[in-house]
Parts: C-alpha cells; structure tokens; sequence
C-alpha cells in the first residue's frame, strides 16, 4: 500500500485500522509496521479524533433563544381577497397572448422548414422506359418454386 492511499483510507475510515474493510486492514498493519511516516500519520489522526470527541457546545443562553424568538415572523391576518378577473380578461392576458404568439410562430416556423426541406421527384425519361422495359418483361414463371 502506497502513502497516499493509507492517508486516504485514515480520512474516510478513521484511526481504527481494525473497523477498516480486510484487506486494507491487512496493507495498512503491514505497511505501518516498516513505515514512519504512516505511524505519524496515524498518530495525528488518533489525536485529531480525540480532541473531536471531547469536544462540547454549550447550550445556548436563554436570552440567545428569547432573541432568535423576536426575529421569527409573526403572523399576520390574511389580506381581502381580491376579486377574480373574468374570462375575457384572462384571456386577454399579456402572458397568454405572448404563450400563444410564441406557439404560433414556432409551427408557422416548423411548417415552413419542413416544406422547403422537401424536393419534388425529379422525372428522367431514362428511368421511365427502363421500368417500362421491365415490367414489360415480367413474368410470373420466374417466382415459381422449382420442386
């Protein structure tokens, strides 16, 4: 096991080597048995996760909680509703006529690209009495099975 990848295993598991997944807790003993350098780090970690652990937050004061209560908000009594607008209104309504404008212009844009993509078959003499020719020429005889 590589130094980088102990310090990274140390970050996501911990300082207990024994609680890390077999196989890396079989690389890391080894490699903390011929390495100095991973026994140091290994140490910090076992202090840092000491002094974590014994850390404490003092519970708040309770003229801290009485001054977070004032800033909550209050609630107030709900305005007069105001009255509906009717149908021709709300049709009318800039945000639908622009919705609508929108629409309109997008499948005016679609039709016009759509036909204007589309050729018309050209017709060539050539071709036309070559399938002459061949259906002319047709016979049934020919999908006939053989037995």
């Amino acid at each position: 096991m590589k130094l980088e990848h102990f310090e990274m295993l140390l970050d996501l598991h911990g300082p207990d080597v024994s609680g890390w997944p077999e196989a890396d807790s079989i690389a890391a003993r080894s490699l903390l048995s011929t390495s100095a350098e991973a026994r140091t780090l290994l140490e910090q970690a076992e202090t840092l996760e000491t002094m974590l652990g014994s850390y404490t937050v003092a519970e708040p004061s309770a003229r801290l909680e009485a001054a977070l209560l004032d800033l909550a908000p209050v609630a107030t009594a709900a305005p007069p509703a105001k009255a509906q607008p009717g149908f021709f209104t709300r049709l009318l309504d800039m945000k639908v006529m622009t919705s609508a404008g929108m629409a309109l212009a997008s499948m005016a844009f679609g039709l016009y690209i759509g036909l204007s993509a589309t050729t018309p078959p050209v017709l060539d003499e050539d071709a036309d009495a070559f399938l002459l020719t061949a259906s002319a020429s047709f016979s049934s005889e020919f999908w006939q099975e053989v037995e």
